[in-house]
């Protein structure tokens, strides 16, 4: 059986750390994480991608994306099935099965992916301050923050989380938010690769089909707090 996964860069390292797990050797297409910023371009990537492996006639891609805000829907499959997890985003996937989301909310989620990436809220916040000074900086942050209270540090367990929490801490400090640090896990991943897909958490849609709504049937697609692009409240102040 020939399978190939398409990916978000932003969790590359527990994807690679799945990978290690369970012996997946795999293809795998980086898909760049700035794609998040807009549904529609990150599902004409993945259309486009798509087409691209079924000309070598994988029998499965496996997908290591979460919902994404309708990013997959009127996706077409072409000749090859696809394998996607059944959750609202990376964050539920690294949180799988934890209580953590119930515990703790109003949550700005961090990795290393998320701290070191280009669209790092700390380097939107040292843009703002470049373009328009500290303190109408701070007031953008306080608009594209204002449903959060805390930042939370997820330990997947695929670096030394010690290393990152005290830029966490720091980063945390100048938002004014607190700082936790919780256990994360990446079973969602390891299933994927090792082929476990149960049909309550991965969607399995056959060759020449096309996903709607009704794959997703079970998503725990729940409302998140909405967090603003910097660009579109900077003008606002």
């Amino acid at each position: 059986m020939r399978n190939a996964i398409i990916a978000c860069k932003m969790i590359s390292d527990e994807i690679i750390l799945a990978m290690s797990i369970t012996n997946c050797r795999y293809p795998i297409i980086w898909l760049d994480d700035s794609l998040h910023m807009s549904p529609s371009k990150l599902h004409d990537r993945l259309q486009e991608e798509i087409k691209k492996l079924n000309k070598y006639h994988y029998d499965y891609i496996l997908f290591a994306y979460g919902y994404c805000g309708n990013a997959f829907i009127n996706i077409e499959s072409g000749n090859s099935s696809l394998v996607i997890p059944k959750i609202n985003d990376c964050i539920d996937m690294l949180l799988y099965g934890t209580d953590v989301k119930s515990k703790h909310k109003g949550c700005y989620y961090l990795t290393r992916g998320w701290l070191e990436n280009d669209l790092a809220i700390g380097k939107e916040y040292d843009l703002c301050i470049q373009r328009f000074g500290e303190k109408r900086a701070k007031r953008i942050m306080d608009v594209m923050l204002a449903n959060y209270n805390s930042m939370v540090m997820i330990d997947t367990g695929a670096y030394d989380i010690k290393k990152y929490e005290m830029q966490a801490k720091t980063l945390a400090d100048r938002l004014g938010l607190d700082l936790l640090t919780v256990k994360g896990n990446i079973q969602i991943l390891v299933d994927m690769f090792s082929g476990k897909w149960n049909d309550q958490l991965f969607c399995i849609l056959e060759p020449q089909n096309t996903i709607s709504m009704y794959h997703f049937d079970g998503c725990e697609c729940s409302n998140m707090p909405q967090i603003y692009e910097a660009n579109n409240v900077m003008t606002a102040f």
